[in-house]
């Protein structure tokens, strides 16, 4: 299961950890025999678990996504619900609003008066101290600066969507490729399907890269929500300018990179030349623009405005805390 073999690193994924989970049982199975652990009184029921087990990692191969389409979009759709899930997170902390002063209770009253207030809010200090400090709140100040974050997480969602929508256009045009490949026919002395293939296996490879480059957009959704429980650890005193660079910031940059790199490769949608192999790598070859819906170029125009604006928003937040 190689590159060469025109798979895709998501199948090969899939299509490993369904291999090695089999493996893995029918190892654990032979071994229950081996050792005599399913032969021992009191152990009847240890081989039909072993077993069961086995099977199941067998129903598991028949759910492999079949095909790099399939496999892509499973990635794709992953990615995007562990999006949806960060930012529900994230926006249910938002909508609580500011966190109230440490004197004062919800309504604004002393809540030293009360003595129970007073234990209870022991117990909390307590709890806060052994999580770390981990409040359930943001600060005032704190506020503006998650709300960019979460503005920056929507942006990502939008970038996986785009991605997906985009890879469907460039899966159009790989079509387009293929037609008049004709099993037995001696194609190697037509010069216009080799120009096909050549130019069906640059879009493909461009397929390829821009998943991997939404790949970094969702997993940096997580590195992100990681840094933003409250309180959000902004600033440092130390002099080195790279060490007092926050790590929510550090991550905050990655994210806009990473979706901005994914937002331009859309846009510019034109294959690397000289990937098919046997070509001349012109650019009526392999390097032609790939054609994108309207609504593509659209969404990826607009993520790209929008994530440097987030991007601009969570700096100026954090500038003021400092």
């Amino acid at each position: 299961h190689t590159p060469v073999a025109g798979m895709s690193r998501s199948s090969r994924h899939y299509i490993k950890r369904s291999a090695r989970s089999v493996v893995a049982t029918v190892i654990n199975l032979i071994s229950a025999f081996t050792s005599h652990d399913a032969l021992e009184e009191g152990n009847e029921n240890l081989a039909a678990q072993k077993c069961g087990s086995v099977w199941s990692a067998c129903d598991g191969v028949v759910r492999v996504p079949r095909g790099n389409r399939n496999g892509m979009r499973r990635d794709l759709l992953t990615w995007a619900g562990e999006c949806n899930e960060t930012f529900d997170e994230f926006d249910e902390l938002v909508q609580l609003g500011v966190a109230a002063d440490d004197g004062n209770d919800a309504d604004g009253n002393d809540a030293t008066d009360d003595t129970s207030a007073q234990d209870g809010d022991n117990n909390d200090d307590e709890w806060d101290e052994f999580g770390g400090g981990a409040g359930h709140q943001y600060s005032a100040t704190e506020l503006p600066v998650a709300t960019a974050c979460l503005a920056l997480i929507k942006c990502s969602r939008g970038t996986i969507n785009a991605t997906l929508k985009a890879c469907e256009c460039a899966g159009d045009e790989v079509g387009k490729c293929s037609v008049g490949d004709i099993d037995g026919e001696d194609t190697n002395n037509d010069s216009s399907s080799d120009t096909r293939r050549r130019r069906k296996r640059a879009v493909l490879h461009w397929i390829g890269k821009l998943h991997d480059m939404a790949r970094g957009v969702g997993e940096g959704v997580t590195d992100l929500g990681c840094l933003m429980y409250p309180p959000l650890a902004i600033g440092g005193s130390n002099s080195d300018e790279e060490s007092n660079e926050n790590k929510l910031m550090a991550q905050v940059k990655l994210q806009r990179d990473a979706i901005l790199a994914v937002s331009e490769y859309i846009l510019d949608a034109v294959p690397d030349a000289g990937v098919g192999a046997g070509g001349d790598g012109s650019a009526d070859e392999q390097g032609a623009i790939i054609p994108m819906s309207e609504e593509v170029l659209e969404l990826a125009g607009k993520l790209r405005a929008a994530c440097q604006k987030r991007y601009g928003e969570v700096e100026a937040g954090i500038r003021a805390i400092r």
